[in-house]
């Protein structure tokens, strides 16, 4: 399994090649996508800002993923990461902490783009 972020959902609803192959790397591997709710909710942001027809997009994609829940030890692992980044002079958004948390708690890495979440201690990351 796999949790998808944000970046990568969005490439992937605007039909981005590296997205596109990245997920299809994945199906070929037997990879289950999962999603975290942080996630679900920033791509909702931007599906009701947009047209109906990409809210219907989002809603398929989001319809087609695990949910990997949000636990009290991602909650205090968040809170972790967020403390130790601030206190190393490096700040991550608290949403992308929450993600980042949840993905490890739940054992699985981060499809993402963002290089950001390279400074996250015990978070496997893959890239596209």
């Amino acid at each position: 399994m796999a949790c998808l972020d944000t970046p990568f959902l969005i490439d992937l609803l605007n039909g981005t090649d590296a997205a596109a192959e990245t997920m299809t790397d994945l199906d070929d591997q037997g990879t289950r996508h999962a999603v975290s709710p942080v996630t679900a909710a920033e791509l909702w942001i931007g599906a009701n800002l947009g047209s109906v027809q990409e809210f219907r997009r989002t809603e398929e994609l989001l319809e087609s993923l695990l949910w990997l829940e949000i636990t009290r030890s991602c909650a205090r692992r968040a809170g972790r990461i967020q403390a130790e980044l601030i206190e190393s002079g490096s700040e991550l958004g608290f949403n992308d902490c929450l993600i980042a948390a949840t993905a490890i708690e739940h054992g699985e890495p981060l499809v993402t783009g963002a290089s950001d979440f390279e400074r996250v201690p015990d978070l496997r990351i893959r890239t596209y």
